[in-house]
């Protein structure tokens, strides 16, 4: 007895050819805006639990491919579990470049970047590397040594950082020269699916770590669901749609 539908297989040559509906259209409108788009993005793709957003996207990165582009699909739930968002975007990012990537020092530094950065924020550093403060409330509870070693862990994941950008601005400028027409695209898929912290966490680390020239994410997201799963997170009184329009534009 089967309770769900077998996956759709989609033809690498010919990507729209499996869909029951004329995508196509929408698709190449989606190509067109992607390509167009001067500096960073964040571009969200809107609409309810299971109107077919992943066919969609899994079909259009298909036919972005087919056009030479460099893409990155990353369904985020499938890997919650990590509880490290960012850990699991750098391992995603490295692995599918790597496969279809020639000898590139470009790349390369990109992937060494990425392990650094990787290392060096943790949660805390994330925290103080985000919001640029470091809260030393009970500070006299600490030993000097204590606050030190903090501050080097701030100062640590922020030349990490921005390595890790200027590196990723490399490579994607690299890509253009060479005659590819795209920026490096990122599709992130069901994040409405994820728990709230790791849905943020997620969101965060794309808005300081990846937010350079020539790389452009498409999110696939039920935006009403994920606007009150933010709500959640942060509490009843917080605005998870508005967080959500700043983080996907």
């Amino acid at each position: 007895m089967r309770f769900e539908p077998p996956e759709l297989k989609i033809d690498q040559e010919s990507p729209w050819s499996a869909s029951a509906f004329p995508l196509s259209d929408t698709g190449q409108k989606l190509t067109h805006l992607v390509k167009g788009v001067e500096g960073p993005a964040v571009i969200s793709l809107t609409s309810p639990w299971g109107t077919g957003k992943t066919t969609f996207l899994d079909m259009w990165a298909a036919s972005l491919k087919k056009d030479k582009a460099k893409v990155v699909k990353f369904s985020a739930w499938e890997v919650d579990y990590t509880h490290d968002a960012l850990v699991a975007l750098i391992q995603e990012l490295g692995s599918q470049l790597q496969a279809h990537q020639a000898k590139s020092p470009s790349f390369d530094k990109v992937r060494n970047k990425g392990l650094e950065l990787v290392r060096t924020v943790t949660p805390f550093a994330v925290k103080i590397a985000t919001s640029g403060l470091i809260d030393l409330e009970g500070v006299g509870e600490l030993s000097k040594e204590l606050v030190e070693k903090k501050l080097q862990a701030h100062e640590s994941a922020k030349k990490s950082a921005e390595g890790f950008r200027d590196c990723l601005q490399k490579y994607a400028e690299d890509l253009q020269e060479v005659g590819n027409e795209f920026p490096l695209v990122i599709i992130v898929d069901e994040l409405d699916r994820c728990r709230p912290s790791y849905a943020v966490e997620l969101l965060e680390s794309i808005k300081h770590f990846f937010n350079v020239p020539g790389v452009v994410f498409v999110i696939g997201i039920d935006g009403e669901q994920l606007g009150e799963a933010i709500k959640g997170h942060y509490g009843q009184g917080y605005d998870g749609h508005r967080y959500l329009r700043r983080a996907c534009k």
